[in-house]
């Protein structure tokens, strides 16, 4: 009911992605598709399982300690850390950030799921940039002699020139995101805010098990949907107040609040679908083509009107 799915089969996925069976992952997106998965929470697992076996190779011990996690997660994720390179885990998650939200977005989240998984298990045949300098250093190497052939040195002339390297800014070591001063006054700031920080798992947590009742700087109050984890409040509390370097209070109501957003989402997009189906112009032109479809609804662009326009366009 909830869209969800066994932990093991996300392992499953993850290892066909990752080995380039494409087929194999096909097969078994649909398999969970057709047992009641939501291709979007399929990708946010394998998003998250993806960041697990990141930690296995970064800080492994710490890791292990993670009483949240199964011990098939564990004992497959020790294996997955250590057959794969970290510029192929890091090469998942980015592609996987974009993908989550092309299949929250389309029509047929099955089909957006389906092509994000094909492009990852492509590009996890591609090789890392360790492995494309050496193929290119082999590539500049100068052909073997002939036995026939003699190589002739020529002397160096003398050295009359000191020369001295100065690091350029892309040598530099990379800065996380800058603490800005920001206001927060509805819950979407919030949601923004850990977008921008690419949590997917705590982004997916609050669009889906969180109800909204107020924010206001430093201070939010919400409702749990049932099977949120307890942890969650303080979860929320301390990637705030680290992101943002202020103290942050999460206050937890048993009723109340507003629907979750992936909800408030659904029922909006159900909503449009519904309006543009009934549409008099929509149904003469699904009556003049039988087998077409809507597949997505979108709001016009409203083009501004010129100072030097006599009337509207």
């Amino acid at each position: 009911m909830l869209g969800l799915m066994d932990r093991s089969r996300i392992i499953d996925l993850f290892e066909a992605v990752m080995t380039g069976d494409t087929a194999a992952a096909i097969r078994e997106i649909e398999t969970q598709y057709e047992t009641g998965g939501d291709p979007s929470s399929i990708l946010s697992d394998f998003a998250d399982y993806v960041h697990w076996v990141t930690r296995l190779k970064v800080v492994k011990d710490a890791a292990l300690a993670d009483t949240s996690r199964t011990e098939t997660e564990k004992a497959r994720g020790v294996i997955h850390a250590e057959k794969l390179a970290m510029v192929h885990l890091t090469r998942a998650w980015s592609m996987l950030l974009k993908g989550i939200r092309e299949a929250e977005l389309h029509a047929q989240p099955l089909l957006a799921a389906e092509m994000v998984l094909i492009r990852l298990a492509h590009a996890a045949e591609l090789p890392g940039g360790e492995e494309l300098a050496r193929l290119a250093q082999q590539e500049e190497r100068p052909p073997p002699l002939l036995p026939s052939q003699t190589l002739r040195r020529e002397p160096l002339p003398p050295a009359t020139t000191n020369l001295a390297v100065k690091p350029s800014l892309a040598m530099a070591p990379a800065a996380g995101p800058p603490i800005e001063p920001r206001s927060f006054s509805s819950f979407s700031d919030i949601l923004a805010l850990v977008t921008e920080r690419r949590d997917i798992k705590l982004k997916n947590d609050l669009e889906r098990l969180v109800r909204p009742i107020k924010v206001s700087q430093g201070r939010i109050e919400l409702a749990l949907e049932p099977g949120a984890s307890p942890g969650l409040p303080g979860e929320i509390a301390r990637k705030l107040e680290a992101w943002t370097a202020q103290r942050w209070m999460v206050l937890v109501a048993k009723e109340g609040g507003e629907k979750p957003l992936a909800v408030q989402q659904r029922e909006n997009r159900d909503s449009l679908f519904k309006e543009a189906r009934e549409h008099p112009d929509v149904q003469a032109f699904l009556r003049r083509f039988p087998g077409a479809e809507i597949i997505d609804v979108r709001q016009p662009e409203i083009q501004p009107v010129s100072e030097n326009d006599e009337e509207p366009r």
